[in-house]
């Protein structure tokens, strides 16, 4: 983590020296003289204390300047070192889990504190979607740091005829396109919404924990100990949800919960293509007209009207179904067909896509909404000429319907032995899934692009 400690070693004696230096003090008018010298001339090891709070005061008295300005500089020297602060930790990122995969990077990197920063940092980051898909594919990879560019500098231009990316020339091996994030886009937008409460608070708990009773050498622990204590625990978890009811903002979220809810890859790979269907018709009674109305003597409009009332008769509350076969063969003289269809079972195999690309086109079947159903839809078109026999012609349509409507059939062992319609689904689902994160990154880098610096400011006001 950054180490204020020896970080503002320079920056102090540099401040201290010029303060002097535009005076008439000497050295040994402000303190002790070798303490002055010490930090003019930058005399430090880690772990020392470099300026003392006897001297730190006497600095404040000396040259009426507070002890933070001291420390940390004017009012912008503190913002850029805060800057500075944030940049380092939101570095996290980019890094892989560092509460499993920690023994992958150098002994002393990091420590228990960044595991806890590194889940709060990327709590942040989650709000943007690119970032989301591609630190999924970072973990998959054996990479330990995901590429940076930026993108204000990603652009070519040519230089004597030959083109040069000044964002991805100056990387030292090829960048991966799987990885690759913009650190410092998302890194600049958080600091912009959080700056405000970051710098107030840091401010207030140092001049509580630190100043009043001022030690360099325990600047780092105080600092950390903000870190989890504020940073951690109160900063982040309001901005987060802040960021949660904005609706551009929440395109990352939404992103990373179809990665995690919806995108399994990890499919075992199988060359079964085809998969057994089962058709299954219960026993029934069926009842059609036959319209050759030369064989039935139906050769006026009265009497095909009056088979047409009874037809309608038999359909109301099911009559069809209980007449003796006496009856039905007085019905078959006029026209009036009614038979027992026998159960009809058949398995057949058939191409697992076929079954998939039908469950997404039929859009309308089994809804519990009422939904107009186009004519196109309702009724297969064919030549007739095709078929050898009506009966032919009757066995389409059945076909035809329980395939479209998806009745009368089942896959045997559907989640056990014959599992593999579920995995090519899932395969399916991915290839739509990755379609609808691309398209949701998309839209919010462009309605990013819309907002201003003060806009952000404002925001977790």
């Amino acid at each position: 983590m950054f180490n204020f400690e020896t970080e503002l070693v320079e920056s102090i004696s540099k401040r201290c020296t010029d303060l002097r230096s535009n005076s008439s003090f000497r050295q040994d008018d402000i303190a002790d003289k070798s303490a002055i010298s010490k930090i003019e001339n930058m005399k430090y090891n880690e772990g020392d204390n470099f300026i003392t709070h006897t001297v730190l005061e006497a600095y404040e008295i000396t040259f009426n300047i507070s002890k933070e300005e001291i420390i940390f500089g004017s009012e912008s020297e503190f913002e850029e070192l805060l800057l500075g602060f944030f940049s380092n930790m939101f570095g996290l990122v980019s890094r892989r889990n560092l509460d499993v995969d920690m023994h992958r990077y150098k002994k002393g990197a990091f420590s228990q504190l960044d595991i806890k920063l590194q889940r709060a940092v990327i709590a942040l980051a989650n709000f943007f979607g690119e970032y989301n898909i591609q630190r999924y594919n970072f973990l998959k990879s054996d990479e330990t740091f995901m590429d940076c560019v930026n993108k204000e500098w990603d652009k070519t231009i040519y230089i004597g005829g030959k083109g040069y990316n000044i964002g991805r020339n100056c990387s030292s091996k090829p960048i991966n396109e799987d990885t690759v994030i913009d650190i410092v886009d998302m890194e600049e937008k958080l600091w912009m919404i959080c700056s405000d409460k970051f710098i107030r608070s840091f401010r207030q708990y140092l001049a509580k924990n630190l100043f009043n009773d001022f030690k360099y050498s325990s600047m780092n622990s105080v600092i950390y100990t903000w870190v989890e204590e504020q940073f951690i625990q109160h900063i982040v978890p309001d901005i987060v949800e802040k960021l949660k009811n904005n609706s551009i903002f929440k395109i990352g979220i939404m992103v990373k919960d179809l990665i995690e809810r919806f995108l399994y890859e990890d499919i075992p790979e199988s060359y079964q293509k085809t998969i057994p269907l089962q058709i299954k018709r219960e026993k029934s009674v069926e009842i059609n007209l036959n319209n050759d109305f030369e064989k039935f003597n139906l050769d006026t409009e009265l009497k095909r009207k009056e088979r047409a009332e009874l037809f309608e008769n038999l359909l109301k509350r099911g009559k069809f179904l209980v007449l003796s076969d006496e009856e039905k063969e007085e019905y078959e003289k006029i026209g009036i067909i009614i038979k027992e269809v026998p159960e009809y079972v058949e398995t057949r195999e058939v191409d697992i896509d076929a079954i998939i690309d039908q469950a997404i086109v039929t859009k309308y079947w089994g809804k519990s909404t009422s939904v107009p159903i186009p004519t196109i839809e309702s009724s297969p078109i064919y030549r007739s000429s095709d078929f050898n026999s009506f009966e032919e012609m009757k066995a389409f349509d059945r076909d035809w319907y329980d395939f479209t409507h998806f009745t009368n059939m089942n896959i045997p062992g559907y989640f056990t032995n014959n599992s593999q319609i579920m995995s090519r689904w899932q395969a399916r689902l991915n290839e739509e899934i990755h379609e609808a994160i691309e398209t949701f990154i998309i839209i919010q880098n462009n309605l990013l692009r819309l907002v201003t610096e003060k806009e952000l400011r404002r925001f977790s006001k």
